[in-house]
């Protein structure tokens, strides 16, 4: 069993929003040729105390979605759209978790930008969790949904998005089954 102290000592917040546009990098390549990830992570992730990492897990996600919150709200406020500024909503928290993106915000002509916000502090090629939920709003409204992958959180975090067609910029392995009779 895991020790729970040190998961609730693990830094959650980058301190402040730096300027907008020096946070985002590009993507990894994605190597479609292999089909699981490394035997050193699935052991890895095999050590953890599930309970304790997903409180863990739970709180570096709001604490990441919060944290492109304000790089939204910043990035529309250079731009001299304070007007859609004002209108970024975080939904996840507002709503509830189930909309399939954390984040409402805007692209400076006005149109929605639907972000999915998936944080670690961990390198950019840390695999993530991806909901069906998720999944479905990638397929019904690609032009407008969006992956923010923020990385390196805690240390010196850095953003890439990724664009559906998902299968296009990333691995998809089922984990997880829903069993019923």
């Amino acid at each position: 069993m895991a020790n729970t102290a040190f998961f609730e000592m693990l830094p959650t917040t980058p301190g402040q929003v730096s300027d907008a546009p020096s946070l985002f990098v590009p993507p990894p390549k994605v190597d479609l040729t292999s089909k699981s990830s490394p035997v050193g992570l699935r052991r890895l992730i095999r050590k953890f105390d599930p309970a304790a990492r997903d409180l863990r897990n739970r709180n570096l996600g709001k604490a990441g979605e919060g944290f492109v919150l304000e790089v939204e709200r910043k990035r529309l406020e250079q731009a001299d759209r304070k007007d859609l500024a004002r209108k970024v909503r975080w939904v996840a928290a507002e709503d509830g978790d189930g909309a399939g993106y954390d984040i409402l915000s805007f692209a400076l002509s006005g149109s929605e930008s639907l972000i999915e916000v998936k944080t670690t502090n961990g390198a950019a090629r840390t695999p993530f969790f991806l909901t069906r939920n998720e999944s479905e709003m990638a397929t019904e409204r690609p032009e407008h949904w969006q992956i923010y992958r923020v990385h390196l959180f805690s240390s010196s975090p850095q953003i890439f998005t990724i664009q559906p067609p998902l299968e296009n910029a990333l691995k998809l392995i089922p984990e997880a089954w829903r069993a019923f009779f």
